[in-house]
């Protein structure tokens, strides 16, 4: 191999690595400001460079923090300024899915109207619906019809949420499913 060859390969491995570690430094300042509940320390942590779809080693983004947060203000200031809203973690898990699991309707809608993939799958095919049916979360799995979720998705076992809510006994959930098309 060429010498040249060799040093652009170098070059090029070092800038991303560099790249990664910064996107690390932004979430790790961007995260902080997220934490401190204050909108204005985030506004200001975005204005100071750091990226609104920073994430960290594991792929969790500002958004997913602020999800997890339940602050509906953090969330809709970090989309206003442009964040991936769907961004995955490592293991394929949404800001969507987030917030469908922890029942928070609320932010499930912010999602959707930002573009949330309302069908995306993590690594075992879990769709937002499901989590949400097996959980018994009826408000988030209506939200979640109202946007679009196929009742009829499969994960990677073969199961739709209609299966994931029957398995935890949400007959509620179940009733909703069946109304919106879910298939036995």
């Amino acid at each position: 191999m060429n010498r040249n060859v060799i040093i652009t390969l170098v070059a090029g491995v070092t800038l991303a690595g560099v790249a990664a570690g910064q996107n690390v430094a932004s979430y790790q300042i961007g995260k902080r400001a997220v934490k401190s509940a204050s909108i204005e320390q985030l506004q200001q942590a975005l204005r100071n460079g750091v990226s609104p779809s920073a994430q960290d080693s594991d792929g969790e983004s500002l958004l997913m923090e602020a999800v997890e947060m339940g602050n509906v203000g953090m969330v809709r200031a970090l989309l206003d300024a442009g964040a991936n809203v769907n961004a995955a973690d490592d293991d394929g898990e949404t800001a969507l899915m987030i917030a469908a699991d922890d029942g928070r309707a609320d932010i499930v809608k912010l999602l959707l109207a930002a573009g949330a993939n309302v069908n995306a799958a993590d690594d075992d095919g879990e769709t937002a619906l499901m989590q949400a049916a097996e959980e018994g979360r009826s408000d988030v799995v209506q939200a979640l019809l109202a946007g679009g979720a196929d009742v009829n998705q499969l994960d990677h076992h073969g199961r739709t949420a209609l299966q994931h809510a029957r398995k935890e006994g949400r007959t509620g959930i179940v009733t909703l499913l069946q109304n919106a098309g879910a298939q036995q």
